[in-house]
């Protein structure tokens, strides 16, 4: 794929999100209100704030370790089975 090709189907590919974006929030405005919107908003922004808080030293230390065990692939397999065993008790208490 050349670059011209590779950066028109990317340019078409952000129009039509815009596109739609712009569409779901328009569609939201109505329904919701402004209040409304403005509560989704804030849900949104506490939503991505705890999720950056809580993988965020996680993330940090599996590709600290990742590197630093590059020569031990057991140790490597041990800091992945404990990031994701961090993951799943994390995300447990909030299927209930």
């Amino acid at each position: 794929m050349t670059l011209i090709k590779t950066s028109l189907l990317n340019g078409i590919a952000v129009v039509v999100k815009m596109l739609t974006l712009l569409g779901i929030n328009k569609i939201l405005a109505i329904y919701v209100g402004p209040t409304g919107y403005a509560a989704i908003g804030q849900f949104q922004n506490a939503v991505q704030m705890i999720t950056t808080f809580a993988s965020g030293a996680v993330n940090t230390g599996v590709v600290k370790y990742t590197a630093e065990y590059a020569d031990d692939e057991s140790a490597q397999h041990k800091v992945w089975q404990t990031a994701g065993a961090i993951a799943l008790a994390g995300t447990l208490p909030a299927q209930r």
